[in-house]
């Protein structure tokens, strides 16, 4: 009998856990312009140090995602940008965005080479 409380104890502790999480965590969505490519292209100047040429990230394509508010940070962290926040904002989910102003190649380039 002590064990079958002891279980049911723990079932209820793991279960109230998990509820919580639910309740606590925003469900609401958001639009994100999310960068899909960058490409590199010559920007005519060389390195001073290495002499090689000096290439910059640009936005080769970017599409309208639909993410939780939980995730803002982390698309804007790697230069995304959130449209939803914008009242103008005629863009919808799946909607090419790649000339966004605001989209961030050089913070993409950044996460991309972290995850290397």
């Amino acid at each position: 009998m002590k064990r079958l409380l002891i279980v049911l104890a723990c079932v209820g502790l793991l279960t109230s856990l998990g509820l919580s999480h639910m309740i606590a965590a925003p469900t609401e969505k958001i639009l994100v312009c999310h960068i899909d490519e960058i490409e590199y292209v010559d920007t005519g100047e060389v390195d001073p140090i290495t002499g090689e040429p000096i290439f910059d990230p640009v936005v080769a394509s970017a599409h309208v995602i639909s993410v939780s508010e939980n995730s803002r940070l982390a698309h804007t962290g790697h230069g995304d940008v959130v449209v939803s926040d914008d009242p103008d904002n005629t863009l919808v989910k799946g909607d090419d965005c790649t000339t966004l102003e605001g989209l961030d190649p050089f913070l993409k380039a950044e996460s991309e080479a972290e995850e290397d």
